[in-house]
């Protein structure tokens, strides 16, 4: 074999071994999440969430996750929305929005499914499949959430527009899956 011949067969394998140890990085990434979904809850207006959120943007860390949810509710309402990384842009995020009544129920069942499935399987998977079931029809397509890795961010691209005045009292639950 000529060095050309040599250097494209060195070139391949190095393509075939790098796409492998990378589809590998992301099965473990995945079994470490589903072991470790992470749910946080804030209480307050939305000046007081966010300075909270802040402080926690360097461990919640969603610039490394695929999936997560935004829950914001009010004593009316409730808007769950879930966030899936786009597979051709880290930076960029779909987002499908669930408005309702209450978003008890749903919290419910994600807590009881994670704590039953006990690690196993795909938390993000089960979320939407949860989703789907507990929304029906109501799951809408959102605009697309262009990241800054924030959570702020995130629930700020969430919130209800109009949602004034800023001191409505609210919870925020994030919930951090994949």
């Amino acid at each position: 074999m000529n060095r050309i011949g040599c250097f494209a067969a060195a070139m391949a394998f190095l393509v075939y071994a790098s796409d492998r140890v990378h589809a590998q990085s992301e099965v473990l990434a995945c079994e470490i999440a589903a072991w470790s979904p992470e749910v946080l809850e804030f209480f307050g207006d939305s000046a007081t969430i966010n300075k909270r959120l802040h402080q926690y943007d360097s461990a919640i860390a969603l610039d490394v996750r695929r999936v997560f949810l935004v829950i914001v509710e009010t004593k009316d309402d409730a808007q769950v929305s879930y966030f899936e990384r786009a597979q051709d842009d880290k930076g960029k995020w779909t987002v499908k929005n669930w408005t309702t009544n209450s978003a008890e129920g749903f919290k419910k069942d994600l807590h009881s499914a994670l704590l039953s499935r006990e690690g196993k399987g795909c938390a993000g998977v089960m979320a939407h499949e949860l989703l789907g079931k507990e929304a029906a029809d109501g799951l809408k397509a959102g605009k697309d959430f262009n990241s800054s890795g924030k959570a702020s961010d995130a629930v700020k691209h969430v919130s209800p527009a109009g949602e004034e005045p800023a001191k409505k009292y609210k919870r925020v639950t994030l919930v951090v899956l994949c």
